[in-house]
């Protein structure tokens, strides 16, 4: 296998010629001390032609069957600049409900969940509101008159205000009670 390497073949013949991976020779190699061979057939300023021409690290590397890694290290120790990637978009930005562009989009999709929960619900909260304490049946009155404010707007309409936690937890309970009572009744 080695001396097939050493007579000129790239360590991807060698590995297609032996039917093994690349990785596989280049770590044998390794692990009995033999010695790479520094490709003097592949000139740096070739490479770096075909670079500046618009070809990626890896086409240039496909182009002259070596490794991206080896294409990186001649232009490194030749100390020819490589071109700066282009950044990735933050995950904030590529998320349609949560980038700075578009907060319409979740505003939106909170209105409709808000909505689908009161009307969903609705039944439950009419029949817990004879038997809740005031402050509950508060909590329940405003739901049913606002079903399109978000939590947050019944807690601080209550008397004395109220947390979006707690205002979510009483009708929670509310509802928890009032499909107790329509199951008792039907």
């Amino acid at each position: 296998m080695y001396e097939d390497y050493r007579s000129g073949m790239s360590i991807s013949d060698v590995a297609s010629a032996y039917g093994v991976s690349k990785s596989t020779v280049y770590y044998g190699f390794r692990a009995a001390d033999l010695p790479l061979l520094r490709h003097h057939w592949m000139p740096t300023s070739a490479l770096y032609f075909d670079y500046c021409c618009g070809m990626s690290l890896e086409d240039v590397a496909q182009k002259w069957d070596v490794s991206v890694n080896t294409v990186r290290n001649r232009f490194r120790d030749a100390g020819f600049a490589l071109r700066q990637r282009p950044k990735k978009q933050k995950r904030s930005q590529a998320n349609p409900f949560t980038g700075p562009r578009n907060t319409s989009a979740l505003k939106e999709a909170n209105l409709t969940r808000c909505n689908w929960a009161a009307q969903e619900h609705s039944e439950a909260w009419k029949a817990a509101l004879p038997v809740s304490d005031e402050r509950q049946s508060q909590v329940i009155r405003l739901r049913l008159e606002h079903p399109d404010w978000p939590l947050s707007r019944i807690g601080e309409e209550m008397d004395p205000p109220a947390s979006k936690d707690t205002v979510s937890a009483l009708l929670r309970r509310a509802r928890i009670r009032g499909n107790e009572l329509l199951k008792v009744a039907s």
